[in-house]
């Protein structure tokens, strides 16, 4: 069977560290704007995270005199990348989501996230606390 084409909000929430996707995302990642819905450790519950950092579009539109965003990201050997995308939590702005990426010629992965996946899950396995102590 063959798998599904990710969304590009699942780059964010649901693909596992280091596994790699066609280089086709990258762009679709790097400029990725829209809200995320996910439990925050921090207020513990769910809440929305807004993306707070610039992505490659609005600088570019800022270059050419239209209003915009901060790109964080880095070369770290030849044709590879690495770029971070910062959000926070609607709820406090003190609660913040990180997720970076590795990107060169042939692929993208997700190589680092904050809060980590289970952190993220939280509540759906609190469901199961009683049954496993």
């Amino acid at each position: 069977m063959e798998e599904r084409a990710p969304e590009t909000k699942d780059f964010f929430l649901n693909i596992p560290l280091y596994k790699k996707y066609s280089k086709e995302y990258v762009g679709d990642v790097e400029n990725f704007d829209e809200k995320l819905d996910m439990y925050c450790p921090g207020c513990k519950q769910n809440s929305i995270f807004k993306r707070i950092d610039d992505t490659p579009n609005k600088i570019a539109a800022r270059a050419i005199g239209f209003p915009g965003g901060g790109f964080y990201g880095s070369r770290s050997e030849e044709g590879t990348r690495v770029f971070l995308t910062n959000f926070e939590c609607t709820r406090d702005e003190d609660h913040k989501a990180i997720f970076i990426f590795r990107a060169d010629e042939t692929f993208i992965s997700k190589i680092g996230e904050y809060p980590s996946k289970i952190d993220r899950e939280y509540l759906e396995l609190r469901k199961y606390e009683k049954y496993l102590g």
